[in-house]
């Protein structure tokens, strides 16, 4: 269903349609196919474009314990529209993706977390 549907948007769309990896927080149980090969089948078989943010790679490499640069290899980079890279937050042992931090390990002064994750008490000042 989803491949009709994604290839359905690319007929009907009057521009490209490029998807983007989320960042997640928990991982699929017991998946049937690793996220790589699913992208790489998901444009092959649709016609659609990557959108790649690097800073979802960095968090679900982060999350999930796994090699973003070996991750990245197995993209299919040749489908790439657009890479853009954001900042994140870690959080009680998590890492988001807030798009509101600076990507770099120094913080630029006076940046705090979303409302939501310092009420969570996360604020990355500390």
């Amino acid at each position: 269903m989803l491949i009709e549907n994604v290839a359905m948007a690319v007929e009907r769309l009057p521009v490209p349609l490029a998807l983007e990896p989320i960042a997640s927080l928990f991982e699929w149980p017991e998946p049937e196919i690793e996220e790589t090969e699913f992208l790489h089948e998901l444009v092959e078989r649709t016609g659609a474009l990557l959108l790649l943010d690097v800073a979802n790679v960095y968090a679900n490499a982060r999350n999930h314990n796994f090699d973003p640069l070996r991750f990245m290899e197995r993209l299919p980079l040749d489908r790439a529209a657009y890479v853009h890279v954001a900042g994140g937050i870690e959080c009680h042992g998590l890492y988001h993706d807030t798009h509101a931090h600076s990507s770099s390990r120094r913080r630029r002064p006076g940046r705090r977390p979303h409302r939501r994750l310092r009420s969570a008490g996360c604020d990355a000042r500390a």
